[in-house]
């Protein structure tokens, strides 16, 4: 739970810098984009605690 969290604060993070930088404009679907990554980001931290 805390890695999903983490996961999640780590991507509100990735999209203000994506929308400060124009980036999140230019993205086709930013639902998939941003939950895709999230479960990425989610995934390295467990990895990197756990693993």
């Amino acid at each position: 739970m805390i890695c999903a969290l983490l996961g999640l604060a780590g991507v509100v993070v990735l999209r203000a810098v994506f929308g400060k930088t124009g980036i999140d404009a230019g993205l086709p679907i930013p639902v998939v984009v941003y939950l895709c990554t999230w479960v990425a980001v989610t995934l390295a931290i467990w990895l990197l605690w756990l693993g």
